[in-house]
């Protein structure tokens, strides 16, 4: 048996709410990033062209090489080939171009499988909170609007990120009972686990990749997996 896979902390009383991770979860994180690439592309030329003036050291080369080099890295962000410290330095990079994705349409940065699903808890009258690193201004902009302004709150995770403290300050901060945390990071899931506030029978690893089997996520202690979210009854998760 695993650490706190039977144990649940539940505030009687209170509206059943569900945690739901944004990137990978709810927004296509490749989709979405593919669009903040072509919004950067032109301000980093901007950018290196006011360096490069009474240059002669720095050339047309130069400039396409550095924005090869930071679109290249935060792509293999996207792709999962960059984790830890250089993923960090990788998002950093790029974000310091901008972060909101140049696209006319945002309705393919948005999974439908988790729209649907939070509808459905939203028309039972239970609550939905988003938990994220990293909310951007769009992110609220863009979710239709039917969700957005029923969504209980967005957490944004502490400074070190969704450990199983920031589980439970989260939980603590909100006046709901938390049963049920939806992510496609096992290591999140984890963290939710080992914080004690929320048993293996609630966490819900999302397939987006085809990297984690079942079994193996299984093995960590997190029981439900699922490549389409509508397939979990979020009802009976109280």
């Amino acid at each position: 048996m695993k650490p706190n896979q039977d144990k649940i902390i539940i505030k009687s009383g209170q509206k059943p709410m569900h945690l739901f991770d944004l990137w990978g979860v709810i927004i296509n994180s490749m989709e979405a990033g593919l669009g903040v690439i072509e919004a950067i592309k032109p301000k980093i030329e901007s950018d290196f062209y006011t360096m490069s003036i009474g240059r002669e050291d720095m050339t047309l080369k130069d400039a396409e090489k550095y924005i090869a080099e930071v679109c290249g890295n935060y792509k293999k962000v996207l792709t999962g080939e960059l984790t830890g410290e250089a993923k960090k330095q990788a998002i950093k990079r790029a974000h310091f171009y901008g972060t909101e994705p140049a696209l006319d349409n945002f309705d393919n940065c948005f999974y439908q499988d988790a729209l649907d699903s939070m509808r459905n808890i939203l028309d039972n009258r239970e609550q939905v909170a988003v938990y994220s690193n990293d909310i951007r201004p769009w992110v609220k902009r863009e979710m239709p609007q039917d969700i957005t302004e029923r969504v209980t709150a967005f957490f944004e995770a502490g400074s070190n990120g969704k450990t199983s403290e920031d589980f439970k300050r989260i939980i603590g901060e909100t006046q709901n009972r938390v049963v049920s945390h939806t992510a496609d990071q096992l290591q999140e899931l984890e963290a939710a686990l080992q914080s004690g506030m929320i048993d293996g029978n609630h966490l819900i690893y999302i397939d987006r990749n085809g990297k984690l089997g079942e079994a193996e996520v299984k093995e960590a202690g997190i029981m439900r997996f699922a490549t389409d979210i509508r397939t979990i009854n979020y009802q009976e998760l109280k």
